[in-house]
């Protein structure tokens, strides 16, 4: 903690040290379960949290703590730091998606998870994915992203079918 609030989002040193002084252009990740609100989350500047409906329960979270649908829900209202907060993490995905292009050159991106079926998710990543693309101007493939046909269930389809894999 620092200035009480969580350091993973923590205005000072996410938002204002990392980001805008260091220019860090890479993802803010929490460790698991650590206790944030979605107003530390979208106003400081982290980017994923890990373990919020897990660990997070076990130590007494409030399992509605942390919350994207709450997030959508102001951006959809016009809130502005939703609004951006909602773009960065467009933008921060295309940027991971650009970075495994550009070491492997895949031509396509499935992308699973609840989030994934939201309208206008791939669509947003490809806009910032061709942004990108058009400005470093190097990319031999551009690739495509799309959803899992599985939707939120594709990870538990394929834990299923490596665990059967491997009892073979």
């Amino acid at each position: 903690w620092y200035n009480n609030q969580p350091c993973c989002a923590n205005e000072v040193l996410v938002k204002n040290i990392l980001k805008r002084d260091w220019k860090f252009d890479g993802v803010a990740i929490t460790d698991w379960g650590v206790r944030t609100t979605t107003d530390d989350v979208v106003k400081n500047g982290l980017d994923m949290e890990f373990g919020t409906h897990t660990d997070g329960l076990a130590k007494g979270m409030d399992k509605d703590a942390l919350n994207g649908k709450e997030v959508f829900e102001l951006q959809a209202n016009g809130d502005r730091i939703a609004q951006e907060a909602i773009e960065d993490m467009y933008s921060q995905l295309a940027r991971a998606v650009y970075n495994i292009q550009y070491s492997f050159d895949p031509e396509l991106f499935v992308i699973g998870g609840a989030i994934s079926e939201r309208e206008g998710f791939v669509e947003n990543i490809t806009r910032h994915l061709h942004a990108i693309l058009d400005k470093v101007g190097i990319a031999r493939i551009r690739p495509q992203v799309t959803r899992a046909e599985f939707g939120n269930a594709a990870n538990l389809i394929g834990a299923v079918y490596h665990f059967l894999q491997q009892k073979q």
